[in-house]
């Protein structure tokens, strides 16, 4: 399945590239830098994913947001908050 993933927003301390992950399954490409997700990338996710998760580099800023399946092929999510630190 793709869906279009576009962050309004990335604050300069977290970093200049990033990282994404599903639920379910393997996210293609794997790996996108910070103008990317600025303008927007499509990706590749398992049929089976409910939520894709934006991580930075270091794995110490992430978020997650669900996948809304109610629009066939093309699922835009437009992240408009910073990623959140991870508490650990």
């Amino acid at each position: 399945m793709k869906i279009f993933l576009k962050i309004d927003s990335v604050g300069e301390v977290i970093g200049d590239n990033f990282t994404f992950s599903a639920n379910t399954g393997v996210v293609s490409p794997s790996f996108a830098n910070k103008e990317a997700l600025l303008g927007g990338i499509e990706l590749e996710v398992d049929s089976n994913a409910s939520s894709i998760t934006v991580s930075d580099q270091a794995g110490l800023n992430q978020i997650t947001q669900n996948i809304d399946k109610t629009v066939a092929n093309c699922v835009e999510l437009n992240i408009t908050t910073e990623p959140v630190s991870v508490v650990v």
